[in-house]
């Protein structure tokens, strides 16, 4: 089991990194991602209150890069992850 969620995203240079906090597979993390791009947020959702924004891109996911990752296994890697 994971124990972190920590994500590396990027608008445009620098890299920000954005820290969620999901306590149980029962809460959403509150956005929709498209091929590592962040395309929308839900309004007071853990990510918008973690900082992630629309049009970030998602370039790590605890430690492990997306780049170049089919959208099925970044789905996958963050529907399973809990924690911070």
């Amino acid at each position: 089991t994971q124990s972190r969620i920590k994500m590396n995203i990027v608008r445009c240079p620098p890299v920000t990194m954005v820290l969620i906090r999901r306590p149980d597979l029962r809460y959403q993390l509150g956005f929709s991602v498209q091929n590592g791009i962040i395309c929308s947020l839900m309004r007071g959702g853990i990510a918008e209150r973690g900082g992630v924004r629309v049009g970030h891109r998602i370039i790590e996911i605890n430690g492990q890069s997306v780049v170049a990752t089919p959208h099925e296994k970044i789905v996958h890697i963050l529907s399973n992850a809990v924690g911070e």
